[in-house]
């Protein structure tokens, strides 16, 4: 058992203890979901890799229809990445340090421990800025490839701003060199989205499938999440379901980025 699971779980009869929950779906059948200690023997019994989690994805996926299982390769606390996986007490993070190719992540099972809603909001912004900068330059790359030079101006604006962005969230916890506070970047990244596109943008929340028109109002701090150019019927659709895990926030973040929005931070 790692240290970490330890302090998550207390010794008080067998019970969690301080356990935060906030990633859990509440949707599956959580009785016929794996134990974390169910997992953790399983990888210990074998190579603490991802392809020894084999007969939990198939058990998830004859009872829920898919394995429930979700890698989220960006570095994290120092590893590769981390891998997710829905269990009983909520949602156990498998944190791993290399990839082979024939058993897949390697995992640091000393390390292994439920997400808890601090660690996944710095998840999720690791991912804002590693999908927010690689979107940036391939828009770049795209309009080179195109020879389209239209609108470079108003896309430059919107670029700087995104960069100032990336290096906040990148930074965060450290020595910030951003001089600028991250509220007045996030109004500003709403201003550069408007010039940006010759369609409206729009504001939105997790907690709503309500898309807010940018007609230039004020904005205030933790008012809206993020601002996308569109107003999409599939992301309506994915808010008013609502978003209750990391893997779900995950597949709204991707079709947040494909419609060319944005997450919007605060402090």
């Amino acid at each position: 058992m790692s240290k970490r699971f330890a302090e998550q779980h207390g010794t008080q009869g067998g019970r969690t203890t301080g356990v935060n929950r906030c990633a859990s779906s509440g949707t599956e059948r959580q009785g016929q979901l794996a134990t974390i200690r169910e997992v953790l023997e399983l990888l210990r019994n074998g190579g603490a890799d991802f392809t020894d989690l084999e007969p939990i994805r198939t058990r998830y996926r004859q009872q829920f229809g898919d394995e429930r299982c979700q890698v989220c390769p960006v570095c994290h606390n120092g590893y590769l990445g981390v891998v997710f996986l829905p269990v009983q007490e909520g949602t156990l993070c498998l944190p791993y340090d290399a990839v082979t190719s024939d058993m897949m992540e390697q995992f640091v099972l000393d390390e292994a421990h439920l997400l808890d809603c601090e660690e996944c909001g710095q998840l999720l912004q690791e991912l804002n800025t590693q999908y927010a900068s690689l979107s940036t330059e391939l828009e770049t790359i795209h309009a080179k490839l195109k020879g389209d030079t239209s609108g470079r101006k108003e896309k430059s604006h919107l670029e700087s701003v995104l960069e100032e962005v990336n290096k906040y969230v990148f930074e965060a916890g450290h020595c910030v060199s951003v001089q600028r506070p991250i509220n007045d970047i996030s109004r500003e990244l709403v201003q550069a989205m408007a010039e940006a596109y010759e369609t409206p943008v729009y504001l939105g929340t997790y907690e709503s499938d309500q898309l807010t028109p940018y007609t230039g109002q004020q904005i205030c701090n933790f008012q809206y999440n993020f601002c996308v150019p569109v107003d999409s019927k599939e992301l309506k659709c994915r808010l008013r379901f609502g978003i209750h895990s990391a893997m779900e926030f995950e597949g709204f973040y991707q079709l947040l980025i494909s419609l060319g929005g944005h997450i919007l931070f605060w402090r």
